[in-house]
């Protein structure tokens, strides 16, 4: 599947193509972010293809309530790619905004921070400290838009 992602000005109206882990494509168009639901990829500008696979409720070594997203890496690229924890943030409970952290230390867990060589992939969970997400963000460059956004219903 051929994917495109939006020019870096959030401004002007492009055409995004996501990707669905079914047998059947789904395209949209739409402004900066991409709007996705799980089970759909991103691929940013220079070839990373990010996909939310599914989302858990967990509960952290504290007793507290976590939630675990799911989510695969796939470097298609021609140059390394950066899979951080950074790039993460929810809408969570009220409205609020949480950044991605490192909660539940399992052999599922996705590295804090890891460099994709092209060719490579990487999968695992990112944990949010919230009882609910309505939204998942993906950010590129740190502080920005989001590039891509996934509802959880």
């Amino acid at each position: 599947n051929a994917t495109t992602t939006p020019a870096a000005d959030s401004t002007a109206e492009q055409p995004v193509v996501v990707e669905s882990s079914s047998s059947s494509d789904q395209s949209v168009s739409t402004s900066l972010p991409a709007q996705l639901s799980l089970g759909q990829s991103y691929t940013t500008d220079e070839g990373l293809t990010v996909t939310v696979t599914s989302t858990e409720t967990a509960t952290d070594s504290l007793g507290d309530s976590v939630i675990e997203v799911y989510v695969a890496y796939v470097n298609d690229g021609t140059t390394d790619a950066s899979c951080n924890f950074g790039h993460w943030s929810c809408v969570g409970d009220n409205g609020t905004v949480c950044d991605a952290n490192y909660l539940i230390y399992d052999d599922k867990s996705l590295p804090p921070s890891t460099t994709l060589a092209p060719g490579g992939t990487v999968s695992g969970h990112v944990d949010f400290e919230t009882n609910a997400i309505s939204q998942l963000r993906y950010t590129v460059n740190y502080g920005s838009t989001p590039n891509a956004v996934w509802t959880i219903s």
